[in-house]
């Protein structure tokens, strides 16, 4: 049988950032290589907070927010892991919703290799 594997692919990687009550994490926004593709994200925050994304599509010039975690709080020093899929033209950054402060954001694009 031919080797079938997962293959990430580092998008971001952020550690201790207070980014502000919902202002982007990152710099920039992020964009699938290999579209369509599945983002993974990992988080860990200090504080309980709604996590969030704002998703950018350029097909219809529309951001949308949508929450991860059923819209709840995230526990604080707890550790989750989301995934969402991207298609292209799709460009995304992520939000906590009060001054906290993000531990660890680590997102890799997963590709299937077979």
């Amino acid at each position: 049988m031919p080797d079938k594997r997962f293959i990430p692919i580092a998008k971001t990687d952020v550690e201790s950032v207070s980014p502000g009550a919902s202002t982007d994490i990152l710099a920039s926004d992020i964009e699938p290589s290999y579209p369509p593709s599945l983002f993974r994200i990992m988080v860990s925050v200090d504080a309980a907070c709604l996590f969030s994304a704002e998703i950018y599509v350029a097909a219809s010039e529309t951001t949308y927010t949508v929450y991860f975690n059923s819209k709840s709080d995230l526990t604080a020093d707890a550790l989750y892991m989301f995934d969402m899929l991207v298609h292209s033209g799709d460009t995304v950054n992520f939000q906590i919703d009060s001054a906290e402060t993000v531990h660890l954001l680590r997102v890799q694009e997963i590709l299937y290799g077979g």
